[in-house]
């Protein structure tokens, strides 16, 4: 089962929080002549995306990618997308927070929240709502989430299209 979660941003919630200060936070917004940021190996997922972005000038709806880095290490990303047909709860402006990732040896830092903070804040007085899911073993998932003010907001599945779950919609079927 799939735990849906979501934090409206129509008032200023959230909280900096503070980690080692000698990480380097940055927004990467992929160009032309750079889709996908240093530290991360390039995957369908990620040039797709980039892709689109760049051709499509997506901007306006954003896809941007919320790094931290230790010197030169990558230890931490968070992905930002927009409504699209695989959330069809989500209304137009909303935005997704996700996937995410933490490099295993930086992992009980609170990176993850702090970064959630720092995306929250970025978008606060929008008047649109963040998104986010996880699995619903994933307790440390979970607890990132709602340490950066997220609240539960139901529970759900993916869906199949054409068979495959890769086309699939994500659905919230009890809340």
């Amino acid at each position: 089962m799939i735990i849906f979660f979501k934090k409206n941003l129509e008032v200023p919630t959230s909280k900096e929080m503070e980690i080692n200060t000698s990480y380097r936070y940055c927004v990467f917004i992929p160009s032309l002549w750079e889709p996908v940021p240093k530290g991360i190996e390039i995957n369908l997922t990620f040039f797709l995306w980039s892709i689109y972005s760049i051709l499509w000038k997506i901007k306006k709806n954003v896809y941007e990618l919320h790094l931290l880095y230790d010197k030169d290490i990558l230890i931490h990303y968070s992905v930002v997308l927009p409504k699209y047909y695989r959330f069809p709860f989500m209304e137009r402006k909303d935005i997704e927070i996700g996937p995410c990732w933490t490099h295993k040896n930086y992992r009980g830092q609170h990176l993850y929240p702090f970064v959630l903070t720092k995306i929250i804040n970025k978008f606060t007085n929008k008047q649109i709502n963040v998104w986010m899911f996880c699995d619903e073993g994933n307790i440390s998932s979970r607890s990132g989430i709602l340490r950066a003010g997220f609240e539960i907001v139901g529970y759900g599945e993916k869906t199949r299209l054409l068979g495959l779950k890769l086309l699939g919609q994500y659905r919230i079927v009890k809340q």
